[in-house]
């Protein structure tokens, strides 16, 4: 699902709204000036999602961080 400025995971959610998942996490988007993306995770849940961690690994070369 990952992709700078990309809108699939805009889309996927709609559709997943639609079809019951009332609960969704995605991966925070960095931005473009930080020259990093996304991991492209999406969870959809139609159970409530308690509890959302997201880790930044700090060693890395640009966008494989």
């Amino acid at each position: 699902m990952f992709a700078y400025g990309s809108s699939r995971i805009k889309t996927m959610m709609d559709f997943a709204k639609k079809a019951g998942f009332k609960y969704i996490t995605s991966s925070p988007s960095k931005g473009l000036l930080n020259a990093m993306i996304d991991g492209g995770l999406l969870l959809m849940s139609k159970y409530p999602i308690v509890k959302v961690e997201h880790l930044t690994f700090k060693r890395g070369v640009h966008s494989d961080r």
